[in-house]
């Protein structure tokens, strides 16, 4: 009997489940909680594999995990990445936009509909937070940190938007607002 879900995760430690271990000292992350409420909560199996790699960038695993992944032919898709990016000075949020991007377009090119998932915001646990007194920074620095602010919340309205337009969903909390 074939399942009629088939549902594969990409990404890095948050959804292999590094920091979530089982007393046998495997990793369990949220995918796998997922994949086994959506089985449970359907009443049969669903197949499911879990390509997520710890500590990955987002260009690594859309380059090392999304074809392999849509070789297993899923009906569903999980793609979380860019956290592990997002510590980086220099990331950019464009790259992180289109590679994205990158992910849906082969999601609709193979007819498998992506689950899209914001990570948690982990600024408050950062050297530099808000909590702390902001560094002085010149004024370049400032409007670049600006304009990169911006870039982001464009970039999760443009994600948000083209729900409608192809068969994802956002998975978001309250830092996609």
């Amino acid at each position: 009997m074939t399942s009629s879900v088939r549902f594969v995760a990409i990404g890095d430690s948050f959804t292999e489940g590094v920091g979530d271990e089982l007393p046998d000292g495997r990793v369990r992350g949220w995918a796998d909680i997922a994949a086994q409420g959506w089985a449970d909560a359907a009443g049969e199996p669903i197949e499911y594999a879990n390509l997520a790699i710890r500590g990955k960038l987002i260009e690594p695993i859309v380059a090392e995990q999304l074809e392999p992944a849509l070789a297993l032919k899923p009906t569903h898709l999980s793609f979380n990445g860019g956290g592990n990016d997002m510590l980086r000075p220099r990331t950019s949020i464009a790259q992180v936009a289109d590679l994205f991007a990158h992910v849906l377009r082969r999601c609709d090119e193979e007819g498998v509909t992506l689950l899209a998932l914001s990570g948690a915001n982990p600024s408050g646990q950062l050297p530099l937070a808000p909590r702390h007194p902001a560094p002085r920074r010149p004024a370049v620095g400032r409007r670049r940190a600006a304009a990169g602010a911006s870039a982001g919340r464009r970039h999760r309205v443009e994600l948000a938007r083209s729900r409608a337009q192809h068969a994802a969903l956002l998975v978001c909390g309250p830092a996609c607002t």
